[in-house]
């Protein structure tokens, strides 16, 4: 029977000692337990993973220490994660699956075939998974792409030109104003806003705003001042 040890190193998890006996690995149980957060990681040896799915065997790394180590397998891995509290241990599944055992598959100890049922079911499900989520997300991207480049509501449309007319109010000084009350020169102020919002927008009717501009063109108009030949028409009214 052959030993052939592999470490793993994460930044994020540490490091991962693993074994391969007869084209089948195994890691150490130790290592995967307190990277899942065990506070007792004999304990949860004992309590979370069946006798069939780990053994003892003699590893020399330089590690100073027992030499004996209890190893766990595909099988016992996967009940360490999902019996885990850990928010982390999601992501530690998907560096095992991602990183770990492709490596360990590309220099040829280990084959998919040799994957017990239980943890075949888990890849597939895991792959399953992250093609639903995949999927939904690029549906809800393309939703909120869709919603966002329609034009505006009719009830957005409405809010914008109710901004609109209190814009033109306040320039022309007001509902009593003699200049609000003069009907040319406020179409001008009118007209004048209208006009800025087609030229910033580029478009050729407020309507023709996208939804995701709608806040722009709210500030846009709220912050709206009039040319300066056509203020000084309004005060010259208002001075009157």
């Amino acid at each position: 029977m052959k030993n052939d040890l592999m470490v793993f190193q994460s930044q994020e998890f540490g490091e991962v000692r693993s074994v391969i006996i007869e084209e089948n690995i195994w890691f150490v149980g130790k290592d995967v337990a307190q990277i899942l957060g065990y506070s007792n990681t004999r304990k949860a040896i004992i309590d979370h993973i069946d006798e069939d799915d780990k053994n003892t065997v003699t590893i020399r790394d330089g590690i100073k220490g027992n030499p004996n180590q209890v190893i766990i397998n595909e099988s016992g891995l996967y009940s360490l994660i999902l019996s885990s509290k850990l928010p982390n241990a999601k992501k530690f599944k998907r560096w095992v699956t991602s990183e770990v055992l492709p490596a360990i598959r590309k220099q040829g100890f280990y084959m998919q075939d040799g994957l017990s049922k239980e943890v075949q079911a888990i890849f597939h499900l895991d792959r399953q998974q992250q093609k639903l989520i995949k999927e939904i997300s690029d549906i809800n991207n393309s939703v909120t792409e869709f919603k966002e480049n329609m034009p505006l509501f009719a009830v957005e449309c409405d809010c914008l030109n109710k901004e609109v007319k209190k814009r033109a109010t306040e320039c022309l000084g007001g509902y009593k104003s003699k200049a609000y009350n003069n009907k040319s020169l406020r179409s001008r102020v009118f007209a004048d806003i209208y006009s800025e919002i087609r030229r910033q927008f580029d478009v050729t009717s407020y309507k023709g705003i996208k939804r995701i501009q709608y806040d722009k063109a709210i500030n846009l108009v709220r912050m709206h001042k009039l040319p300066m030949s056509l203020n000084e028409d309004i005060q010259d009214i208002l001075e009157v």
